[in-house]
C-alpha cells in the first residue's frame, strides 16, 4: 500500500497556520529543506525523522500517514461514517478525512 503525508496539512491545522515551515523544521531538529521535501512528497521521512515531527504536532506517527489516492487497494468508507474492513479489524485510520474535513478530530493528542 502506498502512503501519503500528511505533515503539510498538520502543519497548518495543528499550529493554526502560525508556524512557519523553517520553525517546525528547527523544532523537530532536521533541515527546512528536509522538510519541504517532505511536504511536497518528493521523499518520505526517515523513522527518526517521523517520530520528531509527530511528537512536535502532537500527534501518534501513524497520523502522519493516509493511503495514496492512487491506491487502490484502501477501502472506501461509506460517507455515513467509519465501517470495519472486511477482514474485521477496525481501521483507525477511517476518520481521518482530506484536509479541511473534520480537522477537529485529526489525532492531536491534548
Amino acid at each position: 500500500m502506498a502512503l501519503t503525508n500528511r505533515v503539510r496539512e498538520l502543519r497548518a491545522v495543528v499550529f493554526k497556520g502560525e508556524v512557519t515551515q523553517k520553525e517546525l523544521a528547527d523544532r523537530a531538529g532536521i533541515n527546512q529543506s528536509t522538510l519541504s521535501d517532505i511536504e511536497k512528497q518528493q521523499t518520505s521521512p526517515s523513522a527518526e525523522t517521523a517520530l520528531a515531527l509527530a511528537r512536535v504536532l502532537g500527534v501518534r506517527v501513524e497520523d502522519l500517514f493516509v493511503p495514496s489516492v492512487a491506491d487502490n487497494t484502501s477501502a472506501e468508507m461509506p460517507s455515513g461514517g467509519a465501517e470495519k474492513p472486511q477482514d474485521g479489524r477496525h481501521d483507525r485510520n477511517a476518520h481521518i478525512g482530506a484536509a479541511g474535513n473534520r480537522t477537529d478530530d485529526i489525532g492531536v493528542v491534548s
